[in-house]
């Protein structure tokens, strides 16, 4: 083994004088770096982390609340072990590592309680597999498609409520939101609705129809030609005033209409150059098979589409998490906002670098867990692609 890495370092990295000079120029600039990074890792305090966990995860969301959000969770665990039974090859490792992730946690400093309920996402992931495999067999497709489908209604109603103060379930209003589960709730709303909108105008901008067509093009390049602040402000500012006064909505409808609007366009670009690139034969043989229209695009079409675009709709997904971070601008705290309302803080004044460090590790697994998943999906669709497979 040890003479494989040689010999590739030295066909690879040493094999020219000047390969050699790079390689050593390099590799000092690697060792300064990693140094200083190390020395400033030692020298500064972590606590502010410990201290504002709450904050940079729920945000001013009711402590006696919170079991609703462990709840949620525990629902999208058990779906997620459901999900996983669709897996050819079975548990693989990176749905092991899914698995195993929550109860590490638990061995961090969080509260009993917290661990607990970590330890109980593990298992709840395991008990989802468990039950696709050997209860639910060939009905776990229906269990994934149905519950994933009303995961979205169940979780925006459970977090923020429909009882009076002293009920079950006590409205929580959004302003309480904030942190990693605000970025998370926004996220995930606007990544379904944009796909949904940017399917519609992208099926427009391809109809026969000279109206939808013609107004499709408009708003996929009006939209396309305008920045997302721009979008934010105008849904903040414009958009009340666009509705009847009786009608108000708040300010993360606002915000959350123009990210949905914003990627909706490129959504739409992305899925038009799939259908573009699927040959005529595949809807000649639709039709071939006495398929109507909405049968063919739904059950020929869409799929392969779909399948084809997968690289550019993570690459549209992990710039969406990332783009809720502007939505600090109109006053919404999000993960970016907490870090700057601690920041702010005459107490930890100073320690803004830890802060938003550990914001960027956070968006880093969010980000890398979308491409890992979406690897996993093309292997499963049988892409001839050795890096997907992997």
């Amino acid at each position: 083994m040890k003479n494989k890495y040689f010999e590739w370092i030295n066909n690879n990295l040493l094999n020219t004088w000047y390969n050699t000079i790079i390689t050593i120029f390099v590799s000092f600039f690697l060792f300064k770096i990693t140094k200083s990074m190390i020395l400033w890792f030692s020298s500064v305090s972590w606590e502010v982390i410990p201290r504002n966990l709450k904050l940079i995860l729920t945000g001013s969301y009711p402590v006696g609340e919170l079991w609703r959000i462990w709840v949620i969770l525990g629902v999208a665990a058990f779906l997620a072990g459901v999900s996983y039974s669709l897996l050819k090859k079975g548990i693989t490792g990176t749905a092991l590592f899914l698995i195993i992730i929550p109860g590490s946690f638990a061995f961090l400093n969080f509260s009993s309680g917290s661990r607990i309920w970590l330890i109980i996402l593990s298992i709840l992931q395991i008990f989802g597999y468990l039950f696709a495999r050997y209860i639910a067999g060939e009905k776990s497709k229906t269990v994934i498609i149905i519950g994933w489908v009303l995961f979205l209604p169940f979780m925006y109603l459970f977090i923020s409520g429909f009882t009076s103060s002293e009920g079950i379930l006590p409205i929580v209003k959004t302003n309480y939101w904030g942190g990693l589960l605000l970025s998370m709730l926004i996220s995930i709303t606007s990544i379904i609705f944009s796909f949904i909108i940017g399917l519609m105008l992208a099926l427009g901008r391809r109809s026969e129809l000279p109206v939808i067509k013609y107004f499709s093009i408009g708003v996929i390049e009006t939209i396309r030609g305008v920045p997302l602040i721009t979008l934010l402000f105008l849904g903040y500012l414009v958009l009340p005033l666009a509705l009847p006064s009786s009608v108000t909505p708040g300010v993360l409808i606002r915000a959350m209409s123009g990210i949905i609007l914003f990627h909706s366009a490129y959504m739409a670009e992305s899925i038009r150059g799939g259908f573009q690139g699927l040959p005529k034969t595949q809807y000649e043989a639709a039709y071939a098979m006495n398929f109507n229209k909405f049968q063919s695009l739904v059950l020929i079409i869409l799929p392969q589409v779909i399948k084809n675009i997968i690289p550019i709709l993570v690459n549209s997904l992990t710039g969406m998490v990332k783009d809720t971070s502007l939505i600090s601008i109109i006053g919404l705290l999000d993960l970016v906002g907490i870090s700057t309302a601690i920041a702010a803080n005459p107490k930890y004044l100073g320690d803004s670098p830890q802060v938003l460090l550990f914001l960027s590790v956070i968006y880093f697994i969010l980000c890398f867990s979308i491409s890992q998943t979406s690897r996993k999906i093309e292997a499963g669709m049988n892409y001839d692609n050795k890096e997907a497979a992997k």
